[in-house]
């Protein structure tokens, strides 16, 4: 049985159009939408180059596919929009199956990592309306504990800081998370994001009131997620042209500070003591230095990280579910060499083809 995960939409503020292509409880091929067209996060964009990738790979067509999977089931309308896609584009539609998207991302956690049972953790600015949900997982089975709608978000809570300290969210939090380490965690920003003794709490007063609506004028990570409020407590926001002073750097390593303090505050709250694994998955958890902390805090024997853990990961964590729905169990996930390959045949023809000059080694590396 072949079915194909995808994520994407049709122009609207949603990023990291991805595809994944599952035969029966073997992952045959994954890739990512940027990848082809050479635009980061691939914005607002369907996956259809990496669609005819993933069936390129397999050597099928859209018609040997039995379903679709797509993260997502708060979308209105979207299985119309999948089915008229599909039609115009390949000259079928398969049979589309939804899933939520917190469970698509611990699916492709939990389901992927070996272990037999696991506490599972999924964070992410927001999907179908919930910003964080806890899972205990075990066999093939998927236990929703709890569950943070938007916009009490630690992932909008991020991006809001990545946008003051002058880079542009979506895209830049990372540098946060690296300009962390040269600065001290000094900055009280818990009127921004309180952590308690069991989790956090956002101040929705201090978002910029577009970011609220159910669809933004045009893609958030273009738009102010805070309002001018947030510059009370905090020296003035940073502009992209400014140099990155010593004030920035606490500011980064507070931010990274009060965000780990909630992370750990939820997994404080919901681990018990027979918890041996953990599964960190959704946008948040591509914060390495987040990552690396909950490792040597020691409460668990292993933690497991997909190697997409943000929204390009649902592509695959929603084929994955849907594939465990069908009885299916997957082997412990061994590479994240998924995508297209080419051998030194392929690549010396496109050399040749565009006239470019290069040459051969022994050790490319």
């Amino acid at each position: 049985m072949y079915i194909l995960g995808l994520h994407g939409n049709f122009g609207r503020s949603d990023h990291d159009g991805a595809s994944a292509l599952i035969c029966d409880n073997e992952i045959v091929a994954v890739a990512e939408e940027e990848r082809f067209l050479r635009q980061k996060h691939a914005t607002g964009l369907f996956p259809h180059e990496s669609i005819r990738s993933c069936l390129q790979q397999a050597g099928i067509t859209i018609e040997d596919v039995d379903c679709l999977a797509f993260p997502r089931i708060t979308w209105e309308n979207f299985a119309d929009r999948l089915q008229a896609y599909f039609g115009y584009q390949f000259g079928h539609c398969p049979e589309v199956k939804f899933v939520q998207h917190h469970r698509a991302h611990v699916a492709s956690a939990f389901f992927l990592s070996g272990y037999p049972n696991a506490l599972a953790l999924s964070v992410d600015r927001s999907g179908d309306g919930v910003s964080l949900a806890v899972y205990r997982c075990a066999g093939s089975e998927l236990e929703l504990l709890h569950e943070e709608g938007f916009p009490n978000s630690i992932g909008l809570f991020a991006a809001l800081m990545t946008q003051y300290l002058g880079f542009r969210s979506n895209h830049g939090e990372y540098k946060v998370m690296g300009l962390s380490a040269f600065g001290n965690a000094d900055v009280d920003l818990s009127f921004l994001l309180e952590v308690t003794a069991d989790g956090y709490q956002l101040n929705d007063s201090y978002l910029h009131e577009e970011v609220l609506r159910k669809y933004p004028a045009f893609p958030t990570e273009q738009l102010p997620i805070f309002n001018e409020k947030v510059s009370q407590h905090l020296p003035p926001r940073r502009t992209r042209d400014m140099p990155l002073e010593t004030y920035h750097a606490d500011l980064a390593a507070s931010t990274q500070a009060t965000l780990e303090a909630a992370v750990m505050a939820i997994l404080n709250r919901f681990k018990l003591p027979q918890d041996r694994y953990l599964c960190l998955c959704g946008g948040v958890a591509h914060n390495s230095l987040m990552n690396g902390n909950v490792v040597a805090r020691g409460d668990f024997e292993e933690v497991f990280v997909p190697p997409a853990a943000g929204d390009a990961g649902t592509a695959l964590g929603a084929a994955v579910q849907v594939a465990v729905d069908q009885g299916h169990a997957f082997a412990p996930m061994q590479t994240a060499c998924l995508g297209p390959e080419f051998d030194n045949a392929q690549i010396e023809q496109l050399l040749k083809t565009s006239q470019a000059a290069y040459e051969q080694v022994d050790d490319p590396a």
